[in-house]
């Protein structure tokens, strides 16, 4: 059962124009992350009580919606929208030089609640974990932006956040995921690519997103939990066999959904970033031995659903980006390397953004922004300047209700695609964006 990302050579004279606008959906952000840790984008999903889950369809051909963006629109609210169409394989939004290639709409009303791209076969090829209403799906990917379905992980509840990183020290990558209903968080031991349930351990307050990170000055591989109606991030410490237990719990703002784990300050442990939703903060934790250091908050915005970081000035010092769905716009904030960062500057990024991950889209050698807006259903990309600004949103991609990200090389052309999901309980599904390389 594969699905294919069609990877053809962007040529002028493509036939046909079917492009296509999906249906609706419902969600919080999810967890997307870059690799096998969540250092490099950090987002959360909201689930739902368990439900029927739907598995992927059979691939088809790779209907996509074609566009071409221009950068001249005069409204910054909403996404510029210059839908010429130039073939029925591609999207071009950079005036053809690098292109999307859209596949199939899978899962079709099946609201998806995480993401997680790595390499959980020894193929060399990255794959991907999908977390459903009840469960969680295994898609192997073949190096050539396709996937196929290898294993299905039912569960009681909805699956809202997936880490994905070597959690038992043998090599390979293992999977936890949360249960939000149910209080806890479930590991998954890769046995020679079959993946074997394990320790569940027990997390109050409805976990939401997860973190990978390390306590301590040992080798095994630790776990952050954002606790939304405890108000804290819950430390798990890894025993180095796939098993945890509880190391301290760290006071967040109100409603923390979304955290980020990097270095964002001189230090010989991670630090990490949460959007508190309830108190419309975002809030850094300076890493140390065995825990982390009070929080301080370094931007406000309102409604904070997504944070990622990345080198948006080329200063060498990670930054990040906050996405705050109640002021439609993405905040970019400016690290000195010392953990402390500017006021965010406000760009507009479409209704409602819930999701958000970075990526050199453009092939420019800056940064750029990928959001999934919820309230006015479609994908949008903000282009970095490499100087710490971005552009006004360029609308890529039309999903009903699109809540979760991730972006990876997942064909091999050295240029980052993207994997877009709903969790609406209309539409539902996921699409992956290949770009046409760099």
């Amino acid at each position: 059962m594969t699905f294919a990302a069609c990877l053809l050579a962007c040529v002028a004279g493509c036939k046909g124009d079917d492009g296509e606008t999906e249906t609706e959906t419902e969600t919080d952000p999810t967890t997307a992350t870059t690799a096998t840790t969540t250092t490099t984008v950090g987002t959360t999903t909201a689930g739902t009580d368990p439900s029927t889950s739907v598995a992927p369809t059979t691939a088809g051909s790779v209907t996509t919606t074609t566009g071409v963006m221009t950068t001249d629109a005069t409204d910054t609210s909403s996404a510029t929208d210059a839908t010429e169409t130039t073939g029925d394989n591609f999207m071009c939004p950079f005036g053809q030089q690098y292109c999307f290639t859209v596949s199939d709409l899978q899962y079709p009303g099946a609201p998806i609640g995480a993401l997680a791209i790595g390499q959980l076969v020894n193929d060399g090829a990255l794959d991907l974990v999908v977390g459903r209403e009840a469960g969680f799906d295994i898609l192997r990917g073949a190096g050539d932006g396709s996937f196929e379905l290898v294993e299905v992980e039912p569960l009681p509840g909805a699956v809202l956040s997936i880490a994905l990183a070597d959690l038992d020290g043998d090599g390979d990558e293992d999977v936890a995921v949360t249960q939000s209903v149910a209080g806890e968080v479930r590991i998954y031991l890769n046995d020679e690519e079959e993946f074997v349930p394990g320790d569940v351990i027990p997390v109050s307050g409805f976990p939401r997103a997860l973190g990978v990170t390390n306590l301590d000055v040992d080798t095994n591989v630790d776990l952050l939990v954002a606790a939304e109606t405890d108000g804290g991030i819950q430390l798990l410490s890894g025993g180095g066999d796939g098993t945890f237990m509880g190391a301290g719990f760290v006071l967040a703002g109100s409603a923390p959904l979304a955290l980020t784990v990097a270095p964002l300050a001189e230090g010989a442990f991670n630090d990490f970033l949460v959007a508190n939703l309830g108190s419309n903060s975002v809030g850094f934790y300076p890493g140390q031995q065995g825990g982390f250091g009070l929080e301080s908050s370094v931007a406000s915005i309102e409604g904070p659903r997504a944070v990622a970081v990345g080198d948006f000035n080329g200063d060498d010092n990670l930054d990040f980006v906050v996405a705050g769905e109640g002021a439609d716009a993405v905040g970019l904030a400016l690290g000195s390397g010392f953990g402390t960062f500017t006021t965010p500057e406000l760009f507009a990024a479409g209704l409602d953004p819930r999701a958000l991950v970075a990526g050199d889209y453009d092939g420019d050698g800056a940064l750029d922004i990928a959001v999934a807006n919820r309230g006015s259903d479609e994908l949008t990309l903000l282009l970095g300047d490499g100087n710490g600004s971005l552009g006004e949103p360029l609308l890529v991609f039309a999903m009903l209700e699109p809540s979760s990200l991730a972006t990876a090389d997942l064909n091999g052309d050295g240029g980052p695609d993207i994997v877009v999901a709903s969790d609406g309980a209309v539409g539902g599904g996921l699409a992956v964006l290949a770009t046409d390389g760099l």
